[in-house]
């Protein structure tokens, strides 16, 4: 198992735990949204390559992106990512789509007064 730190650096294993326990550095977004702001996103460094799980990983995947549903704290989707601008970018993403879905239900169905 390899060990990177947010900049795609190797870093030995006890040099991740140091930094893996801060959740400054760790913690890259996180957010509540939906309505009434049921849903947590969350991106962070994992400092850990999960690209075990590709068929051919051309860089360390170190940063996910996990959505739950806040109140029973269901996993709703995950997304991995190998750079931290990815991370952020994709994290901005998935926070606008999910907030575009929700205004156009709201259009799609609109109260009854």
């Amino acid at each position: 198992m390899f060990y990177y730190d947010r900049q795609g650096n190797r870093i030995t294993r006890y040099e991740w735990a140091a930094i893996y326990s801060d959740s400054a550095y760790r913690i890259i977004r996180q957010e509540k949204i939906g309505h009434p702001r049921t849903k947590w996103l969350s991106t962070v460094w994992l400092g850990l390559d999960h690209s075990y799980l590709l068929n051919e990983p051309k860089r360390p995947v170190i940063f996910e992106t996990m959505l739950f549903n806040k109140g029973k704290w269901l996993e709703l989707g995950m997304w991995r990512y190998s750079t931290e601008e990815d991370a952020r970018t994709g994290h901005m993403i998935l926070s606008e789509r999910y907030r575009y879905n929700r205004k156009q239900r709201r259009r799609r169905h609109p109260r009854k007064e």
